[in-house]
């Protein structure tokens, strides 16, 4: 049986559009073969958060931010939807709490396991936290020595 020349082309375009594919889910950090698990977590605040930044469970990453967006008409919440790889059970009261992982201010999600025997399911919310920034954390422990030098200041 003699192939079509451009039955031949159909078939390599059709190959090499879905090896782009693939090789465009595998640069974002996503594995099309594997099941993952999808959660949702609702924030105030992202302070910069974005799409394929990591996931982690005590400094070992375990998925990927995949989505982010408002909720609400009035951009009150947030809402960010997390993959994490199969076979990892996040057991209930986890917390997902964003972090910045550098001194550059990236962020990060780690994920505080809880210790319930109960697990989330796939597309839960999940608990969400929001650590302080380094500024924040300087300005406060600041704050008792300015309020002291300010003191000494007004008895001299």
């Amino acid at each position: 049986m003699k192939v079509s020349r451009s039955t031949k082309i159909g078939i390599f375009v059709a190959i090499v559009i879905s090896f782009a594919i693939w090789g465009l889910y595998f640069l974002k950090g996503m594995d099309l073969f594997n099941k993952e698990s999808r959660y949702v977590i609702l924030y105030k605040n992202i302070q910069g958060l974005v799409s394929s930044n990591p996931v982690q469970i005590k400094g070992l990453k375990v998925g990927i931010v995949s989505k982010i967006e408002f909720t609400d008409p009035h951009f009150e919440t947030l809402t960010v939807e997390i993959i994490v790889k199969n076979g990892i059970k996040i057991p209930k009261g986890t917390i997902a709490k964003i972090y910045s992982s550098d001194l550059m201010g990236s962020k990060s999600i780690e994920l505080l396991v809880g210790n319930s025997n109960e697990y989330y399911h796939d597309g839960d919310t999940l608990q969400s936290e929001i650590e302080e920034s380094l500024q924040e954390q300087v300005k406060l422990q600041m704050l008792p020595i300015k309020q002291k030098a300010e003191s000494l200041m007004s008895t001299m």
